[in-house]
């Protein structure tokens, strides 16, 4: 679990480091992680998971996995990370469309599910839609996004206030 964790929370937090350690590290963590879990350990999911954001461009197979195994286990939380997988998976090979319906998919997941970084879903969900010209649903999950953030530290709440901005400048508004 340790294994996974670490490897997990280095790549979906890469900006808590202040030198990032090596993605060889990472995979190291991953690997180890996936050597030692069960075959229907949550463990698997996280360390599963973390293979595919170092390299969404080659995880497909893996991110099905993942998504396989938590809706097996039946945990929001990993089904969670195993939708953010598969939406970064289809976002980094152009498909917005099939990233913008995992995103959806996820933001349907209950609320609180207990996890800070669950204030990053509006935001994941907000890059296909906004690559796709949704404008309207931009704007809608950065202000989601600026609540949630709100409720976490001042660095969180500076990405917050960041984001309405950066999507009205997208759309083209003054």
């Amino acid at each position: 679990q340790l294994y996974a964790h670490l490897a997990l929370e280095t790549v979906n937090r890469s900006g808590m480091w202040r030198r990032r350690p090596s993605p060889k590290i990472v995979e190291r963590a991953a690997e180890r992680a996936l050597e030692l879990a069960e075959p229907d350990a949550p463990a698997r999911v996280r360390a599963l998971v973390a293979k595919v954001l170092l390299d969404p461009e080659r995880s497909g197979e893996l991110a099905a996995d993942a998504a396989a195994l938590a809706e097996n286990l039946g945990s929001d939380g990993l089904r969670s990370l195993a939708l953010d997988a598969q939406a970064e998976v289809a976002l980094v090979g152009g498909r917005y469309s099939e990233a913008l319906a995992f995103g959806r998919a996820r933001l349907a997941l209950p609320a609180g599910i207990d996890d800070p970084g669950q204030a990053y879903v509006h935001y994941d969900v907000l890059q296909p839609a906004v690559l796709l010209g949704r404008f309207d649903e931009g704007r809608r999950l950065a202000r989601n996004f600026a609540e949630a953030q709100a409720q976490l530290t001042p660095h969180h709440r500076m990405h917050g206030v960041s984001v309405p901005p950066e999507i009205a400048a997208l759309a083209s508004e003054r």
